[in-house]
C-alpha cells in the first residue's frame, strides 16, 4: 500500500510563494535601473567562445551554459549564460546573466584616454577661505630694577573658521647670574598644537673697557620640544658689539686743550641660525594655486609705579588663504599616453601619468615617488581571436606637472609706548609680498634634452612613436635596446651637481666611472610580430571604407582598430561606442545625515550649501570630453579578400567577408548612484565631525545594438524593441527618467 508523503505546512507556503514570484516575474518583470556599468555597456563586458563546453567554471564554481544558435556565412553565433551574477550587474539585451555578443574591443581607460590630443578637460574647485585671527597678551614684571628674576605670563586667543575658538596660555621664568649668564624656560599649550617647552641659556661678557671704548660678546641657545612633534627646532645666535665716542680736539686761547662735537659710535656683527627637525616640505604634484595674506601687530606698554616695573605686550596676527580665481573653474588641455610629445612646455595642459606613493619631499628624502604612465588597456574578443594588448612608446620621455604659482602678502605693524621717569615711543611697519612656484625642472637640467620628445622631431618614415603589442605574445626584437640603452637590470642615476643657488643635472650614469648621458633611449626599428594591431584615426578613416565615422570623434581620436591574425584573417573593429560626457564630483556634505548602512547621503540638489559653518565647503568637479569606450566588430575579412571597387565589403569583392551592422541609441544618461539628489557617502574621520564628503559619477553615452549580419551568401536580421528595463536617469542629480 502506497502511503502519501506528508509535507509540512511551512514547505507548502514556501513552495507557493516561490511559484507566485516566478509567475509574477514572467508576466510583469521588475524594472531595473541604470545602475552602473558607467561609461561602458553590459553587452560588451563579456564574451563566450563558441567552443566553450564546460558547464562549471573551474575557478569559481559558477554554472555556465553555452547554446549555439546559427552559423552566418562561416561566423558562428551563440547564446551564453553565467550564473555568477553580482549585486550591481546590469542585464544585457537578452537578459540578466545571458549574453549574445559577436565580438568587441573593450577599452579600460586609466587616467586620461590615450588618444586625447588637446581635448579640453574642465576642472571646478571650491574651498572656503581659511581664516585665522589671534591675539596674545603677555605681562612681565620686575622690582626696583632687580632683573635677576624675571617672570612672565600670557594668554593667547585664536579664532579659525574651520576649527573654532581656541585658547593658548603661556608662562615663562628666567634668572640672571652676575649679569653674564642667564637661563630660562618658556611653556605654552594649545588644543591643536599640543604643549611646547623651550629651555634657553644666554652668555654675555664685556671683553674690554678702557673708558672710551668697550667690546661685548653675547650668545644664546634654545631648544623647542613639543608633545606631539617631538624636538621642533634648535636656535643658536652670537653677536659682538663695540661702543665708543668720537670728538674734535681743540686748544683755546689760554693754551689748554678740550673736546667738542662728542658723538657716540657703535659697530658690531651677529650670526645666528635655526635648525628645524620637522618636515618643512613641498608636494611635487600641485594643481591648485592659492592666494595667501598675512598680517601681524606688535605693541608694548610699560611703566614704573613705586619702584615696581611692569610691561604689557600685545601681539595680534591673522592669515587668510583662498583658491586663486583662475583655478576655481579652469579648462585644461589633456594629452593622453599616445600623444605625450604634443604637449608643449610653454602651454598649460595635463599629461597622462601619476605618482606611486606620493609623499612630502625634503632635502633629506632619499627616494622620490615612482612615476608611472597611466596607459589604457584593451581586451579583444571575437570568434577566433582573443587577448589583451596595450600601447608602448618607442622612446623614454619625460613627464611633469605644469607650473603653479602661489602669491602671498605679509604686513607687519608695531608700536611701543613707555611711561614713568623716561618716556619713549616707537612704531614699525613692514610689507612683504611673496611668490612660490611649483613646476617642472627645465632650467639647468642638462639631462632633459635626452628625454624630450616633440611632435616636430624628425622621424624616419618607418618610425612608430607608439606600438600596440599583445600581452604575452611571442615577438622578435631586432634591436638590443634593453642591453645597450636600458642596461638590463642596472639602475640609471642622474647626477645632481652645483650648490643651493645654482643646481644643475649632469649626465646620467650607471656608476661614477660609466657615463651614458649622451644618448637617447629610443627605438629605431619595429617589433616583428605575428599578430599586428593597427590603429586608425578619424582623419585616416576618411580614406578607409571599413571604418564607420562617429560624429562625436575628433580627427585625432581612434576611430577603429584592425587586427591581422597569423593565418591572414583580418578583424576590423570599426564601429565605436562613445561616452559623450563624464562628470566626476566630490563635495562637502557635513550638514547632511549620511547613511553608513546603504552608503548614501542626500543633498540639496546643488554642490554648494551642504556644509556647516565650520566645514571646508570643498567642491571638486572634473568634466571629461567624449571618448570611445568600446570598438565593436564591424567586419571579418578572409586572408584572400580583395576590395575590388574600393567601397568596402560588397558582392563584387574577391574572397569572403562577414559584415556586422549596428543601430545607435544616443544620449543615454547613467549615474552612480541612481537615486535622485543622493551621493555616495564618505564619513571621513570619526574624530572630526565636519569632514564628511559625498561623490557621484554621471555621464551620457551611446548604446549600440546589432541589427544585421551580412555575408555573400547569408543575411541575419535581429528584430529589436524598446526595453522596459535599463532605465536611465533624468539628469546629473539622478532620479528616474520620466517616460513620454
Amino acid at each position: 500500500m502506497i502511503k502519501p508523503k506528508k509535507i509540512s505546512k511551512l514547505k507548502k507556503v514556501v513552495a507557493i510563494y516561490l511559484a507566485m514570484m516566478i509567475l509574477l516575474e514572467t508576466l510583469q518583470p521588475m524594472q531595473i535601473y541604470a545602475l552602473t556599468s558607467g561609461p561602458t555597456q553590459p553587452e560588451f563586458n563579456s564574451f563566450t567562445p563558441i567552443g566553450t563546453s564546460d558547464m562549471v567554471d573551474l575557478a569559481s564554481g559558477d554554472f555556465n551554459y553555452n547554446i549555439p544558435i546559427m552559423d552566418v556565412g562561416g561566423y558562428p553565433l551563440n547564446l551564453a549564460y553565467n550564473s555568477g551574477i553580482t549585486m550591481d550587474q546590469e542585464a544585457s539585451w537578452v537578459g540578466l546573466g545571458w549574453n549574445l555578443n559577436v565580438g568587441q574591443i573593450e577599452r579600460q581607460v586609466r587616467g586620461l584616454p590615450d588618444d586625447f590630443r588637446g581635448d579640453e578637460m574642465v576642472y571646478e574647485n571650491n574651498l572656503k577661505q581659511n581664516r585665522t585671527v589671534g591675539i596674545n597678551v603677555g605681562v612681565n614684571a620686575a622690582y626696583t630694577g632687580f632683573d635677576a628674576l624675571q617672570l612672565g605670563v600670557g594668554l593667547g586667543v585664536e579664532s579659525n573658521n574651520y576649527e573654532g575658538i581656541s585658547f593658548k596660555p603661556s608662562y615663562g621664568i628666567g634668572f640672571n647670574f652676575n649679569g653674564n649668564v642667564s637661563v630660562g624656560m618658556d611653556f605654552s599649550s594649545s588644543l591643536d598644537g599640543g604643549a611646547t617647552v623651550t629651555p634657553r641659556i644666554g652668555i654675555s661678557n664685556k671683553m674690554s673697557d678702557n673708558g672710551c671704548e668697550s667690546t661685548s660678546l653675547k650668545s644664546s641657545i634654545s631648544l623647542g620640544l613639543n608633545s606631539r612633534k617631538g624636538v621642533e627646532n634648535l636656535n643658536v645666535s652670537a653677536s659682538v658689539s663695540q661702543k665708543g665716542e668720537t670728538a674734535d680736539k681743540f686748544t683755546n686761547a689760554a693754551g689748554s686743550t678740550g673736546y667738542k662735537n662728542i658723538k657716540d659710535v657703535s659697530a658690531g656683527g651677529s650670526i645666528g641660525g635655526s635648525i628645524s627637525f620637522n618636515n618643512l616640505s613641498f608636494t611635487p604634484s600641485k594643481r591648485i594655486g592659492f592666494r595667501n595674506e598675512n598680517f601681524s601687530f606688535n605693541g608694548a606698554l610699560g611703566g614704573e609705579v613705586f619702584g615696581v616695573e611692569g610691561q604689557v605686550q600685545v601681539t595680534g596676527y591673522g592669515s587668510y588663504q583662498n583658491i586663486a580665481d583662475e583655478y576655481k573653474k579652469k579648462k585644461e588641455k589633456a594629452y593622453g599616453y599616445e600623444n605625450t610629445e604634443y604637449k608643449k612646455i610653454t602651454e598649460s595642459g595635463v599629461l597622462d601619468f601619476n605618482r606611486e606613493n606620493e609623499r612630502n619631499v625634503t632635502q633629506n628624502t632619499l627616494a622620490l615617488p615612482v612615476t608611472n604612465y597611466t596607459y589604457d588597456i584593451y581586451s579583444i574578443d571575437g570568434q577566433g581571436v582573443s587577448g589583451m594588448f596595450r600601447p608602448y612608446r618607442s622612446k623614454v620621455s619625460s613627464v611633469y606637472n605644469d607650473e603653479v604659482v602661489d602669491l602671498g602678502q605679509s604686513q607687519n605693524f608695531g608700536a611701543e609706548v613707555g611711561l614713568g621717569n623716561l618716556f619713549h615711543a616707537s612704531a614699525d611697519f613692514k610689507k612683504a609680498p611673496s611668490e612660490s612656484t611649483t613646476g617642472g625642472w627645465f632650467q639647468n637640467n642638462n639631462v632633459l634634452a635626452h628625454f624630450n620628445e616633440k611632435s616636430t622631431d624628425k622621424k624616419a618614415i618607418d618610425y612608430e612613436p607608439v606600438t600596440f603589442k599583445m600581452v604575452g605574445a611571442t615577438i622578435v626584437d631586432p634591436e638590443t635596446i634593453y642591453k645597450d640603452r636600458l642596461y638590463e637590470t642596472k639602475v640609471l642615476r642622474v647626477d645632481i651637481a652645483g650648490n643651493q643657488k645654482n643646481t644643475y643635472t649632469s649626465a646620467y650614469t650607471l656608476s661614477p666611472n660609466q657615463n651614458y648621458g649622451d644618448r637617447e633611449i629610443k627605438r629605431t626599428k619595429r617589433f616583428l610580430r605575428s599578430q599586428v594591431v593597427q590603429k586608425i584615426t578619424k582623419s585616416e578613416a576618411l580614406r578607409d571604407k571599413f571604418i564607420i565615422k562617429n560624429d562625436n570623434a575628433e580627427p585625432h581620436h581612434t576611430a577603429g582598430i584592425k587586427v591581422l591574425q597569423a593565418d591572414g584573417n583580418t578583424y576590423v573593429y570599426g564601429e565605436t561606442a562613445y561616452n559623450t560626457n563624464k562628470i566626476e564630483t566630490t563635495f562637502d556634505v557635513s550638514k547632511q545625515n549620511g547613511n553608513n548602512t546603504n552608503g548614501l547621503v542626500k543633498y540639496n540638489g546643488s554642490l554648494y550649501g551642504n556644509g556647516t559653518n565650520t566645514s571646508d565647503e570643498y567642491v571638486n568637479r572634473v568634466k571629461t570630453p567624449p571618448y570611445a569606450h568600446s570598438y565593436l566588430l564591424s567586419t571579418v575579412l578572409s586572408s584572400d579578400y580583395q576590395d575590388i571597387d574600393d567601397n568596402g565589403p560588397t558582392l563584387n569583392d574577391l574572397g569572403t567577408f562577414t559584415k556586422f551592422e549596428y543601430t545607435t541609441v544616443p544620449n543615454y544618461q547613467w549615474r552612480v548612484p541612481f537615486e535622485e539628489n543622493k551621493a555616495t557617502y564618505n564619513e571621513g574621520l570619526i574624530s572630526k565631525k565636519d569632514d564628511q564628503k559625498g561623490n557621484y559619477l554621471y555621464g551620457q553615452k551611446e548604446l549600440k545594438y546589432l541589427t544585421r549580419i551580412v555575408t555573400k551568401t547569408h543575411v541575419a536580421f535581429f528584430d529589436l524593441e524598446d526595453r522596459k528595463d535599463a532605465i536611465g536617469v533624468a539628469g546629473e542629480n539622478g532620479g528616474q527618467v520620466q517616460e513620454e
